[in-house]
């Protein structure tokens, strides 16, 4: 009687441990070279932080609105003309001016910040992102700041158009 045959699965387990005996420093390179492209793919991309800072919406003129002229009755525009008060250049001029930031970032500045609204809640959150998590913090909490002085504020007399005759004729209306 002849000696039994090894299975097929016996024997192609074999030859791939022979295989591998053989190759184990192909699979080591591999490794090694998945681990550095992992780092330098890692280190391509810088870290963002997202500083967030929230107000109140609804207004709290009390007087206007015991005397009937409480401002606009309809809670998607007082949304979102308090959403846009955070891209009114004066806004984000006095932002950069309390950050103590040249004029050249007021664009970056701007563009790095975003509001986030809902009809249904009086909260507005103004985020920031920056690469610095104290920086992201600190201009979202200086556009809040900001903002709420913003609207403090009275005013009047330099309206629209004047900003868009002063945009006519090449002028800087203080952007």
């Amino acid at each position: 009687m002849s000696p039994p045959l090894p299975s097929r699965r016996a024997s192609s387990s074999r030859g791939f441990a022979a295989a591998l005996r053989r190759l184990w420093w192909y699979v080591v390179l591999l490794a090694i070279g998945i681990a550095i492209f992992g780092y330098f793919a890692a280190g391509l991309r810088s870290a963002e932080f997202e500083g967030t800072a929230q107000i109140v919406v609804k207004s709290q003129n009390l007087f206007g609105e015991l005397n009937g002229g409480g401002g606009s009755q309809d809670p998607n525009r007082v949304v979102i003309t308090q959403a846009d008060l955070v891209r009114v250049p004066s806004v984000v001029n006095a932002v950069t001016d309390t950050l103590g930031l040249p004029k050249t970032e007021r664009e970056r500045v701007r563009q790095n910040t975003a509001v986030d609204s809902r009809v249904d809640s009086d909260i507005l959150s103004i985020r920031s992102r920056w690469a610095d998590p104290r920086i992201a913090t600190d201009r979202a909490n200086a556009f809040a700041t900001e903002v709420v002085a913003y609207r403090a504020k009275p005013h009047t007399g330099a309206g629209p158009s004047t900003h868009l005759r002063a945009h006519e004729t090449g002028l800087d209306p203080g952007w």
